[in-house]
């Protein structure tokens, strides 16, 4: 299984238990964008040199933007790893499982 289907059972688990539980019989069709973006980025093969992580996260936030979607790139390293990895964030409120656009990030708290 590809890592970015992995990530889309992961948000499907994460709507419709745990924190917006309380939310899953809401009109999910907003998250619709988010889904037709994962499984369009996710046909592409990973190649470190000529399409890496990097570059599924840049198509993968002009694809969500298009769709009026907001998204944020986050580059991180593991802890002993040899290179950064880029991250494609999506940011929901978790009080209203409402998804988050237009909004400027002056700081993300790690732990």
């Amino acid at each position: 299984m590809k890592t970015l289907e992995k990530i889309l059972i992961y948000f499907v688990i994460f709507l419709t238990g745990g924190l917006l539980s309380e939310y899953r019989n809401r009109d999910l069709q907003k998250y619709v964008p988010l889904q037709k973006t994962i499984e369009k980025i996710s046909q592409t093969e990973y190649n470190i040199d000529s399409y890496n992580c990097l570059d599924f996260s840049k198509d993968g936030q002009a694809l969500l933007y298009s769709e009026g979607m907001g998204s944020s790139i986050i580059i991180g390293q593991k802890e002993g790893a040899e290179n950064p990895h880029a991250f494609l964030g999506v940011w929901i409120e978790p009080q209203t499982g409402e998804l988050i656009t237009n909004y400027d990030f002056e700081r993300v708290y790690d732990k």
